[in-house]
């Protein structure tokens, strides 16, 4: 990583905004000198123009990069106050506490309707000591829609028939937790449907995003299910795989 703001951003800002934010060194930058730069970015974006704001995002997000390098667990005890970079719309606004997502689906399906931390996959030491809510540990919906029983069948029968090759693979990286993988696989459900609809909930919003073309969850019970959407690819190459 560069030891100095990116050129491209020092000629976008005022001399004495490069001035108020710059380190010569990084070798002697602490965690909390990086909050101060954090800080100082957010209220220069307070009044800046959508072009120099662009700007300003880009070095917060650097400074990002650094904080996460620098940053152990005991360098920021408490989550510092601080508005960050965050995509909201079709605006880019520093605001506190933003949602934070490792999903880049996720990331762009809430940033029409909350204000998200972009890229935030890059910071999660930054995204823990800031206290920022996860998208990721959202409430998730999954609608499956027109089951084809007939490929159902053959998917089930697909999972028992590759479980001895499955298991053997799993346990030479898991050896202790064979037994449990075994069980998984002996009770697994897998069924196939036409499509699978994926609602998530956060932050007062429901949003749709698109799903993966497998999905595999617990029920209550903790029993594992396996839904395939087909024509999607996965289904198929599944069904393939086993003729």
């Amino acid at each position: 990583a560069s030891t100095r703001l990116p050129e491209l951003i020092a000629q976008a800002m005022p001399l004495s905004m490069v001035t108020a934010i710059g380190v010569p060194s990084l070798a002697s930058a602490s965690p909390p000198s990086f909050v101060r730069m954090l800080a100082s970015l957010a209220k220069h974006a307070e009044s800046a123009s959508p072009r120099v704001l662009s700007e300003l995002k880009n070095a917060a997000e650097w400074v990002l990069d650094h904080l996460e390098e620098a940053m152990t667990e005991e360098d920021l005890p408490q989550p510092p106050d601080v508005p960050l970079p965050a995509l909201w719309g079709d605006e880019i606004r520093f605001e506190r506490r933003p949602w934070a997502t490792s999903d880049p689906l996720l990331e762009d399906a809430f940033s029409k309707a909350l204000p998200v931390l972009s890229g935030a996959d890059r910071f999660p030491r930054c995204c823990k000591a800031f206290g920022l809510p996860s998208l990721d540990k959202a409430l998730k919906e999954v609608c499956p829609v027109g089951e084809i029983v007939e490929r159902s069948a053959e998917a089930q029968g697909m999972i028992r028939r590759l479980a001895p090759l499955i298991l053997a693979q799993f346990s030479k990286r898991h050896p202790g937790q064979r037994e449990s993988a075994a069980d998984t696989l002996t009770t697994c459900v897998a069924r196939c449907w036409r499509r699978i609809d994926l609602m998530v909930h956060a932050g007062g919003v429901r949003v749709s995003v698109p799903p993966p073309p497998a999905y595999p969850h617990q029920d209550d019970a903790g029993r594992w299910h396996l839904d395939l959407a087909i024509p999607g690819g996965l289904g198929d190459m599944l069904l393939e795989l086993g003729e």
